[in-house]
């Protein structure tokens, strides 16, 4: 089975799909093309326009069908694709369905043949045709709305993003809801996913979206934000010194300044330990770590703030469909109280801690397993910390990073990394990276 799934686009927008069409077609038979989601009277300016667009792809020539009788008769393995156009999807479904060419259709597919299906023709390949019923009239009275789920569950929307804001936006909501109960993919103009069999190729670098359970979730390009919670996101320094301090009085070691103590944050605590000390003994350093854990657990979580902003630019993030974590040394659990503190528990979709790693930052352990749980590929992850450790971590991980200057790491200590580029502080960061790139 090969099947494209094309977001609607044509010309410019679709020359990288056309070439990847032409490179899986049988040169020698032509290409049968239905517009049958059009009214009749258009049929011959869409013979014009499918000539133009398939310019470039090598067919001896294109064979058009002007009704659903019409395509009754045809044998679909005596062409190299079947190319189906956009219009009204019910008019479109219902046609192949009486006609008898759905079921056609998907037996040539079945038997290793080539469609090309743009907007309608498309999101007749998806499980239903629930997902545009905002965009479709079903003036045909189509009751069986169930489409050739190539995607096995997942139904499709084009044009989604390509359009104006307004219409895109009531889109959104519409998708969100149906989301409980129907997975959807919605896809910009620019976009063809290219189901070859068991896999799916991305064509197009625009992102595309995911709607399920309630949430938009961005897929291609960059479509996931993992950050580093201290000096990144807010600031527990006054937490980090009374436990640091009240770990070292419970150990007999020598008192260490605020300041001291300040310049350690984002480092492990075995670390910190050895850094306050220069005693290298493993097990003073756990000694030092329960006790730090003892007094944190009373104060961490009172004494957190979050920097201006932040809550605002998760939101925001969520919104975009960006997919969220958070890698730290901290507790998981401690991470999460302080969020809950200011209502932001559940925007994040993971929380990697110092108990859920072996090995913590500038090892990537903690940044993998994140990227793991969400699902998502390493090239479509940015990772965004103020430490040095956090740049090593990334740099190991082969992951994009950005850091930012409210920690202890200056700008020119970070431009020894592979950082995408280094900011003030996160929410700058967000509103001239992430913005740009929706």
């Amino acid at each position: 089975m090969k099947v494209f799934l094309c977001g609607g686009g044509a010309g410019e927008q679709t020359v990288e799909a056309n070439k990847r069409l032409n490179e899986v077609i049988d040169h020698t038979k032509p290409c049968l093309y239905i517009p049958l989601a059009m009214e009749a009277e258009m049929y011959d300016s869409c013979y014009q326009w499918i000539t133009g667009e398939l310019a470039k792809v090598q067919l001896p020539y294109i064979e058009m069908v002007r009704s659903g009788a019409e395509l009754a008769e045809k044998n679909f393995s005596d062409y190299s694709v079947v190319f189906i156009g956009g219009g009204n999807t019910y008019k479109l479904l219902k046609e192949l369905k009486e006609c008898g060419a759905f079921e056609k259709l998907r037996t040539y597919l079945e038997q290793g043949g080539v469609a090309f299906g743009g907007s309608a023709g498309a999101i007749i390949f998806g499980e239903d045709l629930e997902s545009c019923a905002l965009d479709d009239s079903n003036e045909v009275g189509l009751t069986d709305t169930a489409g050739m789920d190539v995607l096995q569950g997942v139904s499709l929307l084009c044009h989604f993003t390509s359009r104006e804001k307004e219409k895109d936006a009531r889109n959104k909501e519409y998708l969100l809801e149906i989301s409980k109960h129907r997975r959807v993919l919605a896809l910009p103009e620019e976009v063809t996913l290219f189901v070859n069999d068991e896999t799916v190729e991305v064509i197009g670098e625009r992102p595309y979206y995911a709607f399920e359970n309630g949430r938009m979730f961005k897929q291609n390009g960059l479509s996931t934000v993992i950050f580093d919670f201290d000096y990144t996101l807010g600031d527990t320094t006054n937490g980090i010194v009374l436990s640091a301090q009240y770990a070292l009085e419970q150990m007999g070691e020598e008192e260490r300044t605020y300041e001291e103590i300040k310049k350690t944050i984002g480092l492990s605590l075995s670390e910190t330990y050895k850094a306050l000390t220069g005693n290298m003994e493993e097990a003073r350093a756990e000694r030092f770590f329960d006790l730090f854990k003892e007094k944190a657990d009373e104060v961490m979580v009172d004494s957190a703030t979050l920097y201006p902003g932040v809550k605002e630019m998760i939101v925001s993030l969520r919104e975009q469909g960006y997919r969220l974590g958070i890698v730290t040394t901290k507790f998981a659990y401690r991470v999460r109280n302080i969020m809950k503190k200011f209502d932001a528990e559940d925007l994040f979709d993971v929380v990697i801690g110092v108990g859920d790693v072996t090995k913590v930052k500038p090892d990537p352990e903690g940044l993998l397993l994140a990227v793991e749980q969400l699902g998502v590929k390493k090239e479509e992850v940015l990772y965004v910390g103020d430490s040095f450790v956090d740049a090593k971590a990334a740099e190991v991980a082969e992951i994009k990073f950005v850091g930012v200057l409210t920690g202890n790491t200056t700008r020119e200590e970070f431009l020894k990394y592979p950082c995408a580029w280094v900011e003030d502080e996160v929410t700058a960061l967000c509103e001239k990276y992430l913005e740009a790139k929706k």
